[in-house]
């Protein structure tokens, strides 16, 4: 939930510095905004989706073990 809060704030940032300027060229900080309101949003959903089955280690089949 917090990423997905982060990815809120960052669009709502991304939005406020897009709609206060006319036409212009993308700055650094709106480049950072849109890079970070990505990865939050990609991790807040995969988090919400897997939840705490994320990062658990899956097994691997025998055909692709290598030191047995």
């Amino acid at each position: 939930m917090i990423a997905i809060g982060l990815y809120i704030l960052a669009g709502l940032g991304l939005e406020h510095l897009a709609a206060a300027g006319g036409r212009h060229d993308p700055s650094a900080l709106e480049f950072l905004l849109a890079a970070l309101s990505f990865a939050c949003a990609s991790a807040g959903a995969a988090l919400l989706l897997c939840g705490p089955k994320l990062l658990e280690r899956q097994p691997v089949s025998f055909r692709w073990r290598r030191n047995q």
